[in-house]
């Protein structure tokens, strides 16, 4: 029989829950992970107890999704999402069930389930449950729709992006029928919200297999976003700093230069990224610097900041295979003065010092710091102090 060391906090809750008479196992991702021998990110627990019994027994509980029977409970500061046994109806929206049905066994829980290796239930006395094979498929690196693939996909439509999200982070295939399910119905991705569209992107541009992301796009599943193709080169992306925003960025800038898409910002925009992340992806267009010259690396961080030179550092080595973002990253971590924030001296010091307060406080300050980038020894008040009376004169 499979055994798992649950962590304390879980194992906990499950012997809570067992020992008022209730059916309980760990399910889903975590039972996956388990099997995968990866730390799971969380547990979530399946059990026979109704919310009215789970809320009774854990004083710190929360019923964050009651309609569907979920309660999340916190023990010793860990929450955990407790939910009841179920079956789902009809999805009319295409993304949550307009009602469930209370279960009596967790079979009937796990046929609800979107794929067959998160259909996979564990406890301690009576070891894994695997109605679907999730074990056999696991081993064999596929990823398969519980039941008719079809039906999966029609009841929430966001699955069709989990399956290729799955198949990117783990490094499976997807099965030939699930591909040709997903197929069928991608027109349905349209009504999918761009927020949970854009959960499941950034997962994939933070996968290893980016192949799996020029399958997606290449089948039509983004073209509700303008995308319809993208170079073969954005596999590439793998290899550059494992990094939401500069990936994000750096895959956008190459979508509008390949002209796969119109603007980069618009398109980040539309699939609800943050203002930070939109904006660096106009800041780039600006920078003009040679990678070749570390001068000219240090002047382009202290203007645009490095998050803006690591993307277009990072575009220009998509472009030509220069390694210019680890070029970026020794003068970056190399201990010399590249921002105001790091020059040994304020624009108060300089008032206190007698120089005037106003604009010329902050053009005097820029004068120094462009003299610190080629001189970094010189970084200390009282040659600042001096070179400030210097240039005062």
């Amino acid at each position: 029989m499979t055994e798992f060391a649950l962590p304390q906090y879980v194992r906990q809750t499950i012997n809570k829950l067992e020992s008022n008479g209730f059916c309980t196992y760990i399910v889903g991702g975590c039972v996956r992970d388990l099997l995968l021998k990866r730390k799971p990110l969380d547990y979530d627990i399946a059990t026979s107890a109704l919310p009215e019994n789970i809320i009774r027994y854990f004083p710190s509980s929360y019923p964050t999704g009651l309609k569907h029977g979920t309660v999340t409970v916190i023990v010793k500061g860990h929450p955990l999402e407790i939910t009841t046994f179920r079956t789902d109806g009809i999805y009319s929206d295409g993304r949550r069930p307009d009602q469930v049905v209370f279960a009596s066994d967790i079979l009937e829980d796990l046929k609800r389930r979107d794929f067959t290796i998160n259909a996979i239930a564990w406890s301690e006395k009576e070891g894994l449950i695997d109605p679907f094979c999730g074990c056999d498929d696991l081993s064999k690196k596929i990823i398969r729709c519980v039941g008719e693939p079809t039906e999966r996909f029609f009841e929430d439509s966001l699955r069709i992006l989990r399956a290729w999200r799955f198949s990117a982070t783990l490094g499976f295939n997807i099965e030939q029928k699930t591909v040709e399910a997903a197929l069928k119905l991608k027109d349905r991705l349209g009504a999918v919200s761009a927020e949970r569209v854009h959960s499941e992107l950034c997962k994939i541009l933070l996968s290893k297999h980016l192949e799996i992301l020029l399958d997606l796009i290449n089948k039509g599943f983004l073209i509700k976003y303008g995308l319809k193709n993208t170079p073969n080169t954005l596999i590439s992306l793998s290899k550059i700093e494992n990094d939401l925003i500069i990936r994000s960025v750096t895959f956008a800038v190459l979508l509008e230069q390949n002209k796969s898409i119109e603007r980069a910002d618009t398109f980040l925009s539309l699939l609800r990224f943050d203002k930070r992340t939109v904006s660096l992806t106009r800041l780039v267009r600006k920078i003009k610097i040679s990678f070749e010259v570390p001068f000219e690396i240090k002047l382009g961080i202290a203007k645009y900041g490095l998050d803006a030179v690591l993307c277009a550092a990072s575009i220009f080595f998509m472009e030509t295979g220069v390694n210019a973002p680890q070029k970026v990253r020794v003068i970056a971590n190399s201990g010399e003065c590249l921002t105001l924030s790091q020059l040994q001296i304020t624009g108060d010091d300089l008032m206190q010092k007698g120089f005037p307060e106003g604009r010329e406080i902050g053009i005097l300050l820029n004068k120094l710091l462009l003299h610190v980038l080629s001189h970094p020894e010189d970084n200390q008040t009282e040659k600042l102090t001096n070179l400030a009376e210097n240039m005062k004169k």
